[in-house]
């Protein structure tokens, strides 16, 4: 039976779904001695090519949340169901984990709201951030020409060379502090998300080829701050490194997979990959307890730790996703 159009999912994004889970989970088990058994370069072109995670991770976010149904009661309520009620229980689960490893549950509750559980919740809190303002962005992004968010988003993109200001001015880097570079960060990630997908920006031959050179052009920034002496850009999730790579990356698979439908596989893979988020931490840490790879060379310690924390969670997500009642747990 031919599956109705309204179900179907464009195979581009589940595939960048499965990625940035993926690279999460590698950067997350990255071990420590990885700069001194392979020198400081390749260490960070490591690190580098795990951080376009998150960004692709908003830009998936914007092109599937900006819309012009993104407003009222309905709309929060949704986002709230799918997002805040996993975070609220996994936060609880972590914190009574936490608890019982080395106290002070009452202290942790009750910086919930202002502090993750966990740290990999972070972006789980700025998305929550960017669904308040979403109904506004909505708006804009409708009535706003072509033209016009293309000048938002040059704009956006200056505000990602603050390393490299601050290294020319030779003033203190100013990315811990500069509150516009964190706004202008996450909302131009996000944004960037909703136009690419409304003009399919990614489908034409010329965004192809220019998407191959912002992935070259991002991969030569690790070796000049270890060479030239530049400020590494790579660092901070919106650094014009980290965007330029993760963009790339973006038009890339979509413009590979144009045309594609997600098989039932890949659908059901990229649906674990949220439920992957909120419990990877906890495969992880149990994981770092036992050290079973204890021993083995770092580059195979990472491929191995990495794949037994996917396919774990990907095994405990599949499991609650079938049954009923804990489904709303994982966002489902």
């Amino acid at each position: 039976m031919t599956e109705p159009v309204s179900r179907r999912h464009e195979a581009g994004y589940d595939i960048l779904r499965i990625l940035a889970y993926l690279l999460v989970c590698l950067q997350h088990s990255m071990p420590d001695n990885l700069t001194q058994t392979l020198g400081k370069l390749p260490d960070t072109y490591i690190g580098f090519l795990t951080e376009p995670a998150v960004p692709i991770f908003f830009i998936i976010s914007g092109a599937f949340t900006i819309s012009g149904r993104a407003h009222g009661r309905a709309f929060f309520s949704q986002k709230f169901m799918r997002i805040g009620v996993p975070l609220i229980i996994f936060s609880l689960i972590y914190m009574v984990r936490g608890s019982i490893l080395y106290g002070g549950f009452k202290h942790t509750l009750a910086r919930v709201p202002f502090v993750p559980a966990d740290g990999a919740f972070w972006f789980l809190y700025t998305l929550l951030g960017l669904y308040l303002i979403t109904p506004v962005l909505s708006r804009w992004v409708e009535a706003a020409s072509r033209r016009e968010m293309r000048a938002y988003l040059l704009l956006w993109l200056l505000t990602t060379l603050t390393p490299y200001y601050c290294h020319v001015l030779q003033m203190q880097d100013v990315r811990q502090s500069s509150i516009i570079y964190y706004v202008s960060g996450w909302i131009g990630l996000y944004v960037s998300g909703y136009y690419l997908r409304r003009y399919r920006v990614y489908a034409s031959r010329k965004a192809f080829l220019t998407a191959f050179v912002a992935v070259g052009v991002a991969l030569l920034m690790p070796w000049m701050d270890r060479t030239l002496g530049l400020p590494y850009i790579g660092i901070w999730i919106h650094d014009i490194g980290n965007v330029l790579l993760a963009l790339g990356l973006t038009v890339i698979v979509l413009h590979l997979a144009e045309g594609h439908y997600s098989s039932p596989l890949l659908k059901m893979l990229a649906a674990l990959t949220f439920g992957g988020y909120l419990i990877y931490g906890l495969v992880a840490d149990e994981l770092r307890t036992y050290n079973l790879t204890a021993g083995f060379h770092p580059i195979a310690k990472m491929l191995i730790d990495t794949g037994f924390v996917v396919l774990i969670s990907a095994l405990l997500t599949w499991a609650i996703s079938r049954i009923p009642v804990l489904r709303k747990t994982i966002g489902m």
